[in-house]
């Protein structure tokens, strides 16, 4: 009996503990994993163009990982 009183007190403090966690998770989530609205779509477009020109260019070989980040950020 008092092997399951312990199950159900560490159940209760790690809810405890992941419950904020988990709200921080989801201000986030709901921001960041949203879909890419119509009015972004253009903007796409543009970006996949510029990235096609780069690879035939050559020219992906002199551009940063910040700028590389930063165009994928935008998937």
């Amino acid at each position: 009996m008092s092997g399951a009183v312990k199950k159900v007190g560490l159940v209760s403090s790690f809810i405890a503990t992941a419950k904020p966690n988990l709200q921080t998770f989801v201000k986030y989530a709901k921001v960041e994993l949203t879909p890419p609205k119509l009015s972004d779509l253009p903007e796409v477009k543009n970006e996949i163009s510029k990235m096609i020109q780069t690879a035939r260019t050559g020219r992906w070989k002199n551009i940063t990982v910040k700028q590389m980040l930063n165009t994928l950020k935008k998937f």
